[in-house]
């Protein structure tokens, strides 16, 4: 058996620097609610749709507020 063939639009990593510009400009903290914990790097556009790693597309989400976007749910800091 062969391994499913690479989507176009196949994830690549987050550069370090990138992310530490990010993790600065965001101060630590989920960008919509504040939290310190459970903290992800989340993606403004999904790559799924078109976006990008740069830093203008990326922002720090805690888990929760993470999911609730996912989901299609509206997040207000």
């Amino acid at each position: 058996m062969g391994s499913a063939p690479r989507s176009s639009t196949a994830r690549r990593s987050i550069p370090d620097d990138v992310k530490q510009y990010i993790w600065a400009r965001d101060e630590g903290t989920c960008r919509a609610c504040g939290s310190t914990s459970e903290l992800q790097f989340d993606h403004v556009i999904p790559v799924s749709m078109g976006g990008s790693n740069n830093s203008e597309n990326l922002q720090i989400l805690c888990g929760p507020c993470n999911r609730s976007k996912a989901a299609g749910l509206t997040i207000r800091r």
